[in-house]
Formats: structure tokens, sequence, C-alpha cells
């Protein structure tokens, strides 16, 4: 019976994965920085439970990760350029990587984490991820 169980347990987060990315096709074609907005783009990886998100601002060189279920928001800047590749730090000894998984195309994304592991993102609606952000009662969180 355990066994049943556990087959059910993957199956329905398999149709939650298929879901998932099924809402973030939909989310591939916004345009970067609409009117109004600080972000200029915006990734979004969905997780069963919550989301990550990053936001980057082009003009002031910051980037923000947030995750729907946190409070705190990683504050950080990058080097580099979203379509050839970042270097994102969010303090001296702490950096992660962003490259698109198909270079020129920014529709999805690499993030390299700190810890070396490696994750798709999808682009999503900057306006969007930065409402969330401004609404959703987060705070900074700077490690410099």
């Amino acid at each position: 019976m355990a066994c049943a169980g556990m087959g059910r347990g993957r199956n329905i987060y398999r149709r939650i994965a298929a879901l998932a990315a099924a809402v973030l096709l939909l989310f591939a074609a916004f345009p970067a920085g609409a009117d109004g907005t600080t972000y200029e783009y915006a990734y979004v990886r969905m997780l069963p439970d919550y989301a990550i998100y990053y936001v980057f601002d082009m003009d002031t060189m910051t980037v923000k990760q947030f995750k729907s279920n946190d409070a705190g928001a990683l504050a950080g800047t990058f080097t580099g350029d979203l379509v050839s590749g970042a270097d994102i730090r969010y303090r001296k000894d702490w950096h992660e990587s962003f490259r698109p998984v198909t270079p020129g195309d920014l529709s999805r994304a690499l993030i390299t984490d700190y810890s070396g592991f490696t994750f798709e993102y999808v682009l999503t609606d900057p306006a969007a991820a930065e409402n969330l952000l401004k609404n959703g009662g987060y705070y900074d969180i700077r490690l410099e």
C-alpha cells in the first residue's frame, strides 16, 4: 500500500510540474521594462509550493532574488549582460551566474547558485514581479 501511495504522490507532482510549465509558457512573451516599472527583466522558477524570482534593473545593474514563501529579498549587483551572461554578486565571496539557455534568446535562462547547482528559469512579466515584490511585504537583505 505504501508503494501505491508513493507512486500517486509522484504522479501528482508530475501533474503539478506540467501545469506549472504550461503557466510559465504563458508568461514567456512579455516585453522588457513595461512603462512604470523599475525592472526591465524578471525570471521565475515555479516549484510545487512556491516560486523563486529574479528581477533585473539594467539602469543600476542591480538584481533582487526573492521567493513567494519568504519575506526576504536578496539584493545584489551584476556585471556583464543578460544576452551573453552575467555574474550576480550579493557580497564579495557570494556570487551566482546567469546565462541564456539559447545564446541571444532571453526567454529561458540558467542560473547557477552559490552552491554550484544550476536551475532553469523562464522570462516572466517584470511589472507583475515588481508588483509582487513591492506589495508582498518583502524587505531587502544586503549581504555586503
